[in-house]
This record gives C-alpha cells, sequence and structure tokens, in this order.
C-alpha cells in the first residue's frame, strides 16, 4: 500500500512505516518508482512533441464493393 500511496503523491508515507526491514525495502523500490516517472515523463514529452509536428498516418482509402448476388 506505501508503494501506491507514493506512486499517487504521498511523500509522507515514509514516516509513516515502522518497520525497519520493510522502509529500507521500500527506499530501494522508492528508486525504481522516481526513475520510472522521469522515464516516463521524457518519453510523453518526446511523443507530444513528435505528435505536434504531423498530423499523423494519413487515413486508407476504404473501397466499397456492391453485392453481386
Amino acid at each position: 500500500m506505501a508503494m501506491l500511496k507514493y506512486n499517487y503523491g504521498d511523500d509522507s508515507i515514509i514516516d509513516e512505516i515502522s518497520n525497519p526491514a520493510i522502509k529500507a525495502l521500500f527506499l530501494s523500490e522508492k528508486q525504481h518508482i522516481d526513475y520510472n516517472e522521469k522515464k516516463w515523463a521524457n518519453r510523453a514529452r518526446i511523443s507530444r512533441e513528435n505528435g505536434a509536428k504531423s498530423s499523423g498516418r494519413p487515413r486508407k482509402e476504404v473501397e466499397y464493393f456492391e453485392n453481386e448476388f
């Protein structure tokens, strides 16, 4: 639960953990959470910039065939 709360922005959760082993585990995982958040934010920024450069892939033309029955 602490990891989920931290991921949603509750930094005070670190002080609430009383077990030293769990706190050590959380602090090591906290680094991974922070790293992945920065990586995702950077990728999202790049995707937004690339999306603003063009209108995207052109639409495919759909051919309609008349029923030959």
